[in-house]
């Protein structure tokens, strides 16, 4: 209720003080116009709609007229909110639940009376910490940003397999063994990542053990297949030798 609304004077009279006490029985009579005296407090409950939950505001207060004092409950919000001293119209129609009356727009009305100012903001102390002051995430976030070292450079490309190697280069290189063949002129070729890798004499030597490769190779082959070894390879200008 606006405050330049005209509020009606509280009846402290004993008949008002007879109809306040009353009010929510079938010998109601008439309208009081009651002041709020001690404690507003807001008994607010939660509301569950459709999985969801909310606060509906509930105040109880003390509503006096003379020498009688009847304890209220907001049923549903009033159109103002009730505080201490202030005038409220209880219509005749209000209903009783036990010993409370139970208030709603249709049936009670707060008039807004002069009310205290808000108490000032607390002054820090003087070795105390500073005022409170709202944290500005974008500020913090761009000042962690401008700290932040740049990124390190990535690492050098770790050369590997047989394309990494320069002509005359000679590196030990992990491959996959494929199979053994025997070439044209009776040496020995080891498929591997792709190539075909000449045997060197000594390693030709070791595989045939003065056999014809023809005849080794073969029996070999399936021993070897699939495995991954470490071959000491050279780059030629002919291909790779191993």
């Amino acid at each position: 209720m606006a405050k330049d609304k005209k509020a009606p004077q509280v009846d402290d009279s004993p008949e008002a003080a007879a109809a306040l006490a009353a009010l929510g029985t079938p010998q109601a009579s008439q309208d009081v116009v009651a002041l709020v005296v001690g404690d507003v407090v807001d008994a607010s409950r939660p509301r569950y709609t459709n999985g969801s939950s909310s606060s509906q505001r509930m105040l109880t207060f003390s509503a006096r007229c003379g020498t009688t004092t009847r304890r209220c409950y907001e049923a549903a919000p009033l159109k103002a909110e009730a505080y201490t001293g202030d005038a409220i119209l209880l219509k005749r129609s209000v209903t009783n639940v036990g010993d409370l009356l139970q208030l709603k727009p249709t049936t009670a009305e707060v008039y807004i009376g002069a009310r205290p100012p808000p108490p000032p903001p607390p002054k820090p102390k003087e070795d105390g910490p500073p005022p409170f002051e709202p944290f500005d995430v974008e500020a913090a976030a761009k000042a962690s940003r401008e700290r932040r070292p740049p990124p390190p450079p990535p690492p050098p490309k770790t050369r590997t397999g047989l394309a990494s190697l320069d002509p005359r280069e000679r590196r030990s290189v992990a491959l996959v063994v494929e199979g053994l063949e025997a070439s044209e002129d009776g040496g020995v070729v080891i498929r591997a990542g792709g190539e075909r890798l000449m045997a060197s004499v000594p390693l030709r030597k070791f595989l045939l053990r003065g056999s014809d490769a023809k005849t080794v190779l073969p029996k070999l082959a399936p021993h070897f297949a699939g495995k991954t070894l470490s071959l000491d390879v050279e780059r030629c200008d002919k291909g790779f030798v191993v």
